[in-house]
C-alpha cells in the first residue's frame, strides 16, 4: 500500500440512480462489485470509506441476509440492520478514475474451473517467495495451460490444467500467484473467465456467471 496515497487505502462508493458502485485497489490489483438498490438517489454520490471499516461491518454482516439501510452524511456514514447501528468517518480526498485502467476488449479470453485453477496457482506458487511478489509464469499452448515458478537453488515446478478459450491466441504472462488466489477465492460460480491483451497489460478476472464482479491484476515483468 503507498503510504504516499492514503486515499487508496479506502473504499471507494459511487451510487448513481439505483445502482452502487463498490471499488477498491491499492495501485497492483483492482476489484469492482456493482449493487442494485432498492431505491433510487436522485443525485450522484461519490464518497471514500476506510477499508479497514468496511472489513469489520463485513464482519458483522457476515451471517446476515436482512437489508441494510444506508444512510450518508457530509463527512460519515451510517449503516443501519437488525437491531445494529454502524457508523463510520468517510476519507477526505478525491479515489482516482480506475475505470479506465479496464480495458474495453480483450484479445483473448480463457474459461477454466475456478477451482482447479487456484489449486493450480497453489501448487506452483510452492518455490516462490514474498520478497519476489510470489511470481508464477502462466502459458497458453493450444487448450492446455502450464502454471510454473522457479527457484534458482531448488529448480522448477510446474502444473498443467486444461481450458476453455475463445480464439487461437496464446500467451505467456507472470503474475503474483498470491493476488491471483485473492481474486479467485472471490468467484463464487464453478467457472471463471480470465481476460488478457498481452504480458504488459491488466489481466481482468471475471466469475463466469456474475457480470456484476470483476478483478484486475497488473502483470509482472520477469525479463
Amino acid at each position: 500500500m503507498q503510504e504516499s496515497r492514503p486515499i487508496l487505502t479506502g473504499i471507494n462508493l459511487k451510487i448513481e440512480g439505483n445502482k452502487m458502485e463498490c471499488i477498491a485497489t491499492d495501485s497492483y490489483r483492482l476489484a469492482k462489485k456493482i449493487v442494485e438498490l432498492d431505491s433510487t438517489v436522485e443525485n450522484l454520490i461519490n464518497i471514500v470509506i476506510p477499508g479497514k471499516n468496511i472489513g469489520e461491518l463485513a464482519k458483522i454482516l457476515n451471517d446476515n441476509d436482512e437489508n441494510v439501510e444506508i444512510h450518508i452524511f457530509s463527512n460519515k456514514i451510517l449503516f443501519k440492520f437488525d437491531n445494529t447501528l454502524f457508523q463510520t468517518r468517510v476519507l477526505s480526498g478525491t479515489f482516482p478514475d480506475v475505470n479506465r485502467l479496464i480495458p474495453a476488449s480483450f484479445e483473448l479470453e480463457v474459461k477454466a474451473n475456478a477451482n482447479e485453477f487456484y489449486n493450480v496457482i497453489d501448487r506452483a506458487a510452492l518455490l516462490t517467495s514474498e520478497k519476489d511478489k510470489n511470481i508464477v509464469k502462466f502459458e497458453c499452448d493450444g487448450n492446455e495451460v502450464i502454471v510454473s515458478s522457479n527457484s534458482p537453488e531448488i529448480g522448477r515446478v510446474e502444473e498443467k490444467m486444461d481450458v476453455e478459450k475463445n480464439n487461437d491466441t496464446n500467451i505467456k504472462i507472470a503474475f503474483s500467484s498470491r493476488f491471483m488466489m485473492d481474486a479467485l477465492r472471490t468467484v463464487e460460480s464453478k467457472d471463471v473467465v480470465l481476460c488478457f491483451n498481452n504480458d504488459v497489460q491488466p489481466i481482468i478476472i471475471k466469475d463466469s456467471k456474475d457480470d456484476t464482479l470483476l478483478q484486475l491484476i497488473l502483470p509482472i515483468k520477469t525479463y
